[in-house]
């Protein structure tokens, strides 16, 4: 940057004065301007600014040219120097900015409301200009000569035009100051309107109101978490001397929806002129810096869980604007995890500076929802095994999609402790204690030496039939999958309603083993819950209801054998606890056929027996009506693996149980390798089937599961070749592991 020295003159017509301040992209100059004998404030880029600064330096000084009005600093020059220094010449203002009075002084209501009339009276030219300011804050609302109502809106560095509605924004990074931030800011979208001025507007004066902003948090993930979810306090509830109307002002003011927020200055201004007169005192913001407290009472309450995963580059960063833009960039990373999440019914938001914020809330019973949102962190950490995650859970004030409660604040606490001992912050996940009280049973959580919780994965102790060789292992890489399958059945149970999911993979890429950790968990849960499995075989496979007879036989415990008198009363005697008693024979009668028990004819299985169609009717009614008999004691759950080795008839009755009974806990969960789009094209489609597609193992779980097999003393060279030859499939990862532990045992 070009020095000045005292005295000297820049751009033949400017003597400076005095060095006043650096700012954001460079100094700032007391000067006087020679032509009119005029102090004058001097603005310089820095010369090693990058283009995207330039242009925005340059935007700044072509939108003051434009706008002129006594609330807006006056524009008087700018260009760029012989010496190819950019700069921009304002007037020069005598006084303090609105933060500097406000840390020394309160101002009376009659005060902020003229303040606010002049802010939006300078905002009125702006956005009738197509101009949008987009960082209205207390720094950048000047009190000329320590006078309110000369308030003058300076800085014009961040604005955007807006052209016929739409956003004209070279850049694309979206920037403001996070306290202060509209929601579509803080999302980072691209197109911001002239509302967004009315948000942070708003903000400024709701702060002039109580003593501090509505969204604050020890960290800037957290702040934008709270502008994004929750709603600003009610001022009557901490100002409860305040006029009604002021405090309806402000609340649609800050109106998350910017279709339900005031649009614009001008509309802002009409509304001002209906508020009457305001008194001179109480004076405001008695609150000050205390800790606020939400009112519950007569509201709707719900848990809620909260995740917030912040990339570990933006914990270096610093609140400027120009920092917050750059986090804007790093949204594009977390979009595989964001998508992932929402296929779990998971609340997802990414805010500007790169952080992703999820909320689960009203996931059935305290602990389902604390294990559902564990399952959501690991995912995130997972996928995304750079950022910092963490997680809390805690009461809060539901209203709409907005959430009023402490559970943010909590989280972004847990946040800045983090960064300031990272430890297990870079392997595991964060976790308060409440979430840790709920879910200490079913996940492996740990502290570190200063106290802190962290969530390092499932538990333990809680696969001990799945031992890989000889040693208990976690199921990894699999953290989405089975949410969802936890998901599905759940809504299943709390809703009443029957569900298809198809999980579909190659062999070896861990079906079996998602299987056995969805049960193990639904074991867990201490469920009262009937569980019918059913496995195709490929030398039976399309052999009549091979999967469901295969079913039944295991509910009925029919061993190869026995007398067939005894397994008639073995169907009999099950099926008399699902169905009336004049249902007994006819169900039990059909259910044998499928389970290849024969009864004796009666009229109805005699006429079955001759005409193929009215058999496969009176078989498929008799299903539906024993699993109707189940449902309306406890959910079942129909799980049918190798569907791929299935048959046609197998699947034609499980379509009519999902139909006849859409309104019963039913889930069927079938496994199967890709081909079954093939072999059954239109596979329950009707019933809104969900697919679940395994991929291959992350590089990161398969490291996970090595680390457990193996030890953590492997050495690097011999995890990536057992990584790369097993190329994600589980099966392979497996056998690779035997293999090596083989070697290293014979070389003993």
């Amino acid at each position: 940057m070009l020095e000045l020295s005292l005295g000297s003159v820049f751009a033949h017509r400017f003597v400076v004065e005095k060095r006043i301040q650096s700012g954001g992209m460079g100094l700032i100059f007391r000067a006087r301007d020679q032509q009119t004998n005029r102090a004058v404030a001097l603005k310089l880029l820095q010369r090693e600014s990058s283009s995207i600064e330039l242009d925005r330096f340059m935007s700044e000084a072509r939108t003051l040219s434009e706008l002129h009005d006594p609330a807006i600093v006056s524009y008087i020059a700018h260009g760029i120097s012989s010496e190819g220094q950019a700069y921009l010449v304002m007037e020069w203002l005598e006084g303090e900015d609105l933060a500097q009075r406000l840390r020394h002084t309160h101002l009376t209501v009659s005060e902020i409301i003229t303040l606010l009339g002049c802010v939006a009276s300078a905002l009125q030219v702006a956005h009738q200009s197509g101009v949008v300011h987009r960082d209205i804050k207390p720094s950048n609302l000047f009190l000329r000569n320590e006078q309110i109502d000369q308030v003058t809106l300076i800085d014009f560095g961040l604005t955007c035009r807006i052209i016929g509605g739409s956003q004209m924004n070279d850049t694309g990074v979206v920037v403001g100051t996070p306290e202060y931030m509209a929601p579509e800011q803080a999302r980072g979208d691209r197109h911001i309107g002239p509302s967004a001025d009315i948000f942070s507007l708003g903000c400024v004066i709701f702060e002039c109101l109580t003593g501090q902003p509505p969204f604050v948090s020890e960290h800037i993930a957290a702040v934008l978490a709270k502008i994004l979810f929750e709603e600003a306090p009610a001022l009557s509830t901490i100002e409860p001397e305040l006029p009604e109307s002021v405090c309806n002002l402000v609340a649609r003011m800050l109106a998350k929806n910017p279709g339900a927020r005031i649009p614009d200055a001008t509309a802002l201004l009409s509304e001002l002129a209906t508020l009457g007169e305001i008194p001179a005192e109480p004076k405001s913001g008695r609150m000050g810096s205390s800790t606020r407290t939400f009112e519950m009472a007569g509201t709707e309450q719900a848990l809620v869980s909260v995740v917030i995963a912040q990339s570990p580059d933006s914990r270096q960063l610093d609140r400027t604007p120009q920092n917050v833009a750059r986090g804007a960039i790093a949204q594009t990373q977390n979009a595989a995890v964001r998508d992932a999440l929402v296929m779990l019914g998971v609340t997802v938001e990414c805010s500007v500076d790169g952080s992703l914020i999820a909320t689960i809330v009203r996931q059935g019973a305290a602990t389902d929802q604390a294990i559902h949102a564990a399952r959501c962190a690991l995912l995130v950490k997972e996928r995304w095994p750079e950022a910092v995650v963490a997680l809390g859970t805690g009461r809060a004030v539901l209203d709409g999609t907005a959430i009023v409660g402490e559970v943010l604040g909590r989280v972004g606490v847990m946040l800045q402790s983090v960064e300031q001992r990272p430890g297990l912050a870079q392997t595991a996940v964060r976790i308060d204690d409440t979430t840790g009280r709920l879910i200490d049973t079913f996940f492996a959580l740990t502290r570190d030496p200063g106290g802190q919780l962290f969530l390092t994965g499932l538990s333990q102790n809680e696969d001990d039939s799945r031992p890989l060789l000889g040693v208990p292992t976690q199921c990894v890489g699999r953290e989405r999958e089975l949410s969802l399958l936890e998901a599905s059945f759940g809504a299943c149970c709390d809703n009443s309603a029957a569900a298809a999911v198809l999980v579909s993979s190659p062999p070896g890429f861990g079906k079996s083993r998602l299987r056995h950790e969805f049960l193990r968990c639904l074991k867990t849960q201490n469920r009262d819950l009937l569980v019918l499995t059913g496995r195709g075989e490929p030398m039976s496979g399309g052999a009549a209801y091979a999967l469901l007879g295969q079913a039944l036989r295991r509910l009925f415990a029919i061993l190869d054998g026995e007398e067939l008198p005894l397994r008639q009363e073995k169907i009999r005697s099950r099926v008399a606890q699902a169905v009336s008693a004049e249902q007994v024979q006819r169900v039990s009668e059909f259910l044998g056929e499928m389970c290849g028990t024969q009864f004796p004819e009666s009229i109805l299985l005699h006429a079955a027996r001759q005409e193929p169609r009215l058999m496969g009717d009176q078989i498929a009614q008799a299903f539906t009506d024993f699993l109707s008999g189940e449902c309306a004691k406890h959910p079942v759950l129909l799980l049918l693996e190798d569907l791929h080795w299935g048959d046609a008839l197998t699947v034609k009755v499980v379509d009519g149980a999902l139909r006849d009974l859409s309104e019963r806990p039913l889930m069927v969960l079938a496994l199967a390798r890709p081909e079954i789009e093939d072999l059954f094209p239109k596979l329950w489609t009707e019933r809104s089937r969900q697919d679940i597609r395994l991929s291959a193992l992350s590089k990161r779980a398969c490291e996970r599961l090595i680390q457990q097999v193996l030890g953590p003393q492997v050495a690097p060279a011999v995890q990536s070749r057992i990584i790369d030859q097993a190329a994600g499939n589980a099966l392979f990862l497996e056998e690779t592991m035997r293999s090596v532990k083989s070697a290293c045992y014979f070389r003993r």
